[in-house]
């Protein structure tokens, strides 16, 4: 042995409680268990060795906090604090992210399966001091999740020290996930109501927010727009091979061919099936020209809740429309994650829509006739119903009437109700449901049809059914108007209505004649009782359908007896078939009979004016 050397001596323990600190070995020498010497210098470097200590702080680069960003590209940034570090020194911290379930970690994969990782080699400055990491991941499979990162930090390739709390917060940041589901106000469902005010209510309900954090949902309305596709699929390999052959064809079969394959959806060999898909599209719903948005503005107060956004707008223009809610999550003017599927039913509001025509049961069409029993059909052609849903058509016939200073106003018809003698009917695809006996306390005449659709689109028919035979002799214009009404187990919602005066389809009118008789001769109503006398009866029409043909049909009745007058045992009578070009207009029926023997007597022409034999009016 020589006098001077070196010895060493190991110390095992467990550092883990000793991160950040500097530890110094202090020694002492001892020959047969007398100390010798010792060497106890805390300040001394030699002696010393330094334990590093990180933490982390994880954020998302857009938002610059805890709140992650939903995409398929996404940059967190991890701030790395050290302590410790011996400056000069290169060092390298590598990151993982890791995805946090209740119980435990896994790693977040990129697009390859692989480990979302980053690393960064730096020299300390100085003992204490940080450094930051950027991963960059897919965030869409991570709505509602949380992920943590982890971090290693190396020296010559051996690790010192990590930092791998999985309920660190400040390693944490926290993905938000929402889902929507939007309501009508008034029916409390899915079934829209159209007006000027309608209110809808979507419900966002959201998960994985940051308590006290405040945050904005922002709402889109957007029309659900079908979109045709075609796809046609070939049965034989020979198709081509007999459209060659029949190049030669004779030119008009091959247009007639053509035109077959057009309506038939086949090939010439008729070998090709033909089936249409319909997807959907989102169009954005637009009210005078701007868009229907919404938003609300809240603070959370726990990581899951609920929050309203309302929208408010006038859906006459858009009755008919599928609408769909849209829904963007927010914070600090940065979009964390939206809810956007046009074909989730959960953010579907179904907006209806009805249109009516008119029409008399005897005469079939808009012209009825003034008797004790009078029945108008009203038949409604319905869109956008929910099937299986029960509604209600509740009409009401109304009068047209001009006012003098040339405005229109709307009437309602009062009158007996009758049973009707058809039953209300409808499309294939419908049942209707029986009513109680209809009544009316203002004496207005009334007509209602409950109904169950099977299909989204239909017909249904209201039947109004009256004596009119106290109405006034004169020309009416009847307008049918109509409510559809859902029923929501025991609460009537209006959704729809249709109440135009001016609609024609709507419209239906009472004519009215009335007739000047005239000698054809001397033009007055004095007539020379000769073998041969010519009557002409002008007829004035009012409420006539342009382009019908009508039969005036008239007898000429004796006004002492009130009897029908007869020459040589027959009755006087003349018809004249007759187009309207205008609803009110003239015609003339003209009489000839032999006149003689008929001194004395007043004569009356007794007028009806037929469609298809049917009477529309009389006088």
């Amino acid at each position: 042995s020589k006098a001077s050397g070196t010895v060493d001596i190991t110390f095992t323990l467990d550092t883990s409680v000793l991160e950040g600190k500097t530890i110094v070995a202090f020694e002492k020498l001892f020959h047969n268990k007398v100390e010798v010497t010792s060497h106890e210098d805390i300040s001394d470097e030699g002696q010393s060795v330094k334990i590093p200590q990180i933490h982390t702080t994880a954020t998302d680069s857009q938002t610059k906090d805890k709140e992650g960003v939903i995409s398929e590209e996404t940059k967190l940034t991890d701030m790395v604090s050290y302590k410790n570090l011996l400056p000069g020194k290169e060092y390298t911290v590598k990151g993982t992210v890791m995805v946090k379930t209740e119980d435990s970690v896994t790693a977040a994969l990129d697009k390859d399966g692989n480990p979302v990782e980053s690393e960064l080699t730096f020299t300390a400055e100085e003992e204490d001091g940080k450094v930051s990491l950027d991963f960059v991941l897919d965030t869409t499979k991570l709505t509602g999740k949380d992920v943590v990162v982890f971090e290693d930090l190396y020296y010559k390739n051996t690790k010192l020290t990590s930092h791998a709390d999985k309920d660190d917060e400040g390693q944490t940041v926290h993905y938000p996930e929402i889902h929507t589901t939007n309501v009508d106000q008034s029916s409390g469902d899915h079934q829209g109501t159209v007006s000027k005010d309608t209110t809808l209510v979507d419900t966002v309900a959201y998960k994985n927010l940051i308590p006290g954090h405040e945050y904005t949902v922002t709402g889109t309305l957007m029309k659900k727009v079908p979109v045709e596709k075609t796809e046609v699929s070939d049965k034989k390999e020979d198709s081509d091979k007999k459209e060659e052959q029949s190049e030669d064809a004779d030119k008009a079969e091959t247009d007639k061919e053509d035109s077959n394959k057009e309506e038939s959806g086949k090939t010439d060999s008729g070998t090709e099936d033909v089936k249409e898909e319909i997807s959907y599209k989102e169009e954005p719903v637009l009210i005078d020209g701007k868009p229907v948005t919404a938003s609300t503005t809240f603070t959370a107060e726990k990581a899951d809740g609920t929050v309203d956004v309302v929208f408010t707008f006038d859906a006459n223009s858009i009755a008919g429309e599928t609408v769909v809610a849209f829904e963007s999550l927010s914070y600090k003017d940065v979009e964390l994650t939206t809810h956007t599927d046009i074909n989730d039913e959960s953010q579907t509001v179904y907006l209806p829509e009805i249109h009516t025509s008119t029409v008399d049961t005897e005469t079939g069409i808009k012209n009825t006739y003034r008797d004790g029993h009078m029945t108008i059909v009203d038949t409604v052609t319905y869109k956008n119903l929910i099937p299986g849903n029960t509604y209600t058509l509740k009409g009401v016939l109304q009068e047209k009437i001009t006012k003098e200073d040339g405005t229109v106003e709307a009437k309602a018809v009062t009158a007996k109700l009758v049973e009707a003698d058809v039953k209300a009917e409808g499309n294939d695809d419908l049942e209707i449901v029986p009513n109680d006996s209809l009544s009316s306390e203002d004496g207005s005449v009334v007509g209602q049809t409950t109904f169950v659709p099977k299909t989204a689109n239909g017909t249904v028919d209201v039947v109004f059914s009256f004596d009119g035979s106290e109405l006034t002799d004169e020309e009416h214009t009847y307008v049918a108007f109509e409510e559809l009404y859902y029923q929501n187990e025991d609460k009537e919602v209006l959704v729809r209505t249709h109440k135009d005066i001016n609609d024609v389809e709507q419209t239906l009118t009472v004519p009215h004649i009335q007739t000047e008789l005239l000698d054809k001769e001397s033009g007055s109503h004095n007539v020379l009782a000769d073998e041969t006398v010519t009557l002409e009866d002008t007829v004035e029409y009012q409420g006539l359908i342009p382009g019908k043909k009508y039969t005036m049909t008239g007898v000429l009745m004796d006004q002492e007896t009130g009897e029908s007058m007869k020459v040589n045992g027959k009755e006087v009578t003349a018809e004249t078939e007759f187009t309207p070009e205008k609803a009110d207009g003239t015609v003339v029926v003209t009489f000839t009979f032999d006149g003689t023997g008929l001194e004395g007597k007043k004569i009356v022409a007794f007028e009806s004016c037929l469609y298809e034999n049917k009477k529309v009016a009389v006088h």
